[in-house]
């Protein structure tokens, strides 16, 4: 549910847009990825982004208790 709730920039979502474009254009792909490809990569993004933040207040949790 907190991957839900994640906010994606729409520059974030252009870049995606343009990537999954890229590959139906690129000589060397058969076969381009799906739309389904593009909602799969945006979702794994805000993922990410949720593992990161979460590891980052871990750290700072961390730092905060070995300073006491």
């Amino acid at each position: 549910k907190e991957v839900e709730q994640v906010y994606v920039h729409e520059d974030i979502l252009d870049y995606i847009v343009a990537l999954i474009d890229a590959t139906r254009h690129h000589t060397s792909i058969l076969q381009g990825a799906s739309p389904r490809a593009s909602i799969s990569l945006m979702q794994l993004s805000k993922a990410n982004a949720t593992c990161m933040i979460e590891i980052m207040l871990c750290q700072r949790m961390y730092r905060i208790f070995s300073l006491m």
